[in-house]
């Protein structure tokens, strides 16, 4: 006997994430380390701008979500490896140097 595992279908938009609760809880998360980061004169948020980070996170933390750009890629070795080479990339460095600092 073989066992059978369904998944549903992904009927989400373009501009939609397949799990909208995980993902707000997500965003509220690396909201508040911007937050934080700004509160301490972090230098990566004060070079870009508060509002340009949290403006990019957000566009960014949508293409981890629907898996686009440099997100399409699993990592090849560890997790924070992988994060610290998406920090060089233009559509994924605040949410790559967010996660850096949550894991650090």
């Amino acid at each position: 006997m073989g066992f059978t595992l369904m998944v549903p279908a992904s009927n989400h938009g373009p501009n939609e994430v397949p799990y909208p609760a995980a993902f707000e809880r997500a965003k509220k998360s690396l909201k508040q380390l911007l937050r934080n980061l700004s509160e301490v004169q972090d230098e990566f948020i004060h070079k870009i701008g508060t509002l340009t980070a949290l403006t990019e996170l957000i566009r960014q933390l949508k293409m981890y979500a629907r898996r686009e750009g440099p997100f399409s890629s699993p990592p090849s070795s560890d997790t924070i490896s992988w994060w610290r080479a998406l920090s060089a990339s233009l559509d994924a460095h605040v949410s790559a140097v967010s996660c850096l600092y949550r894991l650090s």
